[in-house]
């Protein structure tokens, strides 16, 4: 069965009836980060084929700083890599994982999460260059994703989920004050009883872009910043890990299928004009799970993709329970 291994995740559906339906494969789907151009052209520069998991690129273009895991040694840690040199750094040496990294605005800072404490995923940061060590930025009683900071500094997003002592709310978007030699205490933007994450400021800083599953399909959303306001749906048949262009002009997102989108933004000092999404290509659709990241004001897109495609035809089996039981 197609096998994913950075999200532990195979290829197989089972229906109410007893059918399964899988995928198989030549062996575990192996993943490389590649370039695109916005016609889905695969554009100049290296493939990683190191199979680097979420990552996020620098804002100067240079490097990015992405997770790679270590299945002997049952441990994900945070690499930097340098585009210019095509050489890979290792950035976290803690027993422990690191996710989610992302960028200071002026790229000397990487903020991440690790569970260092009781199992929970707290804030940390640390310098880009390691010349610093490793800083706790915040903790609390639930676990916490950063997702972007801010252009001017002031801000960081993060994803915060509590679902564990709350029912009536499950992933939230919290904001961490980043001012310095002020003591940060993080408040809500946005808490509901759905899930709400990989929210993303605007170039200028006054408007969130955000996914939820409000509508029973994640979609994507637009909300003002630092609020209140309304909402815009942006996406319209499912999406994920929204991107802006540099100029705020555009925004990008991924669907399931392998696609990705781009749909125009025009803002009207508190309103919002959102255009219609246009497919500007599909990638490897055989791919589980994947991200992305875009620069050049969305000239340049960096997908983690597969290369180990599922073979055809999906098998089925039927009545496969009862199988079970003679086995």
């Amino acid at each position: 069965v197609y096998y994913e291994s950075i999200s532990a995740k195979a290829n197989f559906t089972v229906s109410e009836n007893g059918i399964l339906a899988y995928g198989a494969s030549e062996g575990p789907g192996q993943l490389a980060l590649n370039w695109f151009n916005r016609n889905g052209q695969v554009a100049n520069g290296p493939s990683l084929g190191t199979q680097y998991g979420d990552f996020r690129i620098s804002p100067d273009k240079s490097r990015l700083v992405g997770t790679i895991s270590d299945p002997k040694a049952k441990n994900t840690d945070l690499w930097i890599y340098d585009f210019n040199r095509n050489v890979s750094t290792r950035f976290t040496f803690d027993k422990n994982p690191e996710f989610s990294p992302i960028w200071s605005p002026d790229g000397k800072t990487i903020v991440y999460c690790s569970p260092r404490t009781q199992g929970i995923f707290d804030l940390f940061k640390k310098s880009s260059n390691g010349e610093s060590g490793e800083i706790l930025l915040h903790e609390d009683i639930f676990n916490k994703y950063p997702s972007d900071w801010s252009r001017d500094g002031r801000f960081l997003l993060y994803n915060g989920d509590n679902s564990k002592n709350r029912s009536d709310t499950r992933e939230d978007i919290w904001v961490l004050p980043m001012e310095q030699n002020t003591p940060a205490e993080p408040y809500l933007f946005l808490q509901t009883p759905f899930r709400e994450s990989n929210a993303v400021f605007s170039p200028d800083g006054k408007w969130v872009a955000y996914q939820s599953d409000e509508s029973g399909k994640v979609e994507i959303y637009i909300r003002p910043f630092p609020g209140p306001g309304g909402k815009w749906q942006v996406s319209t048949n499912g999406g994920t890990i929204p991107r802006w262009s540099d100029d705020g002009k555009e925004l990008f997102y991924h669907q399931p299928q392998g696609e990705i989108y781009a749909v125009d933004i025009n803002t009207f000092g508190s309103s919002i004009e959102v255009g219609k999404a246009h497919l500007l290509f599909l990638f490897n659709i055989n791919v589980i799970n994947t991200t992305f990241d875009v620069i050049n004001n969305g000239q340049l897109f960096l997908v983690r993709s597969s290369g180990g495609p599922i073979k055809a035809p999906l098998t089925l089996v039927v009545n496969w329970p009862e199988e079970l039981k003679q086995k």
